[in-house]
């Protein structure tokens, strides 16, 4: 599977460069695969859904607005006490967040 050798969140027309089926079947199948839990939609604000395995955990991205390349950014910090406390103050229950870096790669700087 082309999801499991990536090291970023893949778009459909990226995924048919390596898959040969049909555009709507593949549609079809990663809102198959995100709707069973088996792999995540990563929005990185640009209209353009992306898709990565749900396995490897909770993360974050790293975006070059010049190359447009995307890198994993794990984030040590702990958000359960910001979330509580988000639900307590807004009374609003967080069931997921998403955060990204956009600036330039070390190959663009």
């Amino acid at each position: 599977m082309v999801l499991e050798n990536s090291s970023f969140p893949v778009s459909v027309p990226e995924m048919m460069k390596f898959v040969k089926a049909n555009k709507t079947t593949i549609y079809r199948q990663m809102e198959t695969l995100t709707t069973k839990g088996h792999i995540s939609e990563v929005d990185l604000g640009d209209g353009t859904k992306r898709y990565e395995l749900s396995t490897k955990g909770h993360h974050h991205h790293l975006v070059c607005m010049k190359c447009n390349s995307i890198a994993e950014c794990d984030i040590n910090d702990d958000f359960s006490e910001i979330e509580i406390s988000i639900r307590k103050q807004k009374k609003f229950q967080i069931l997921k967040h998403s955060l990204e870096f956009f600036g330039l790669c070390h190959n663009c700087t």
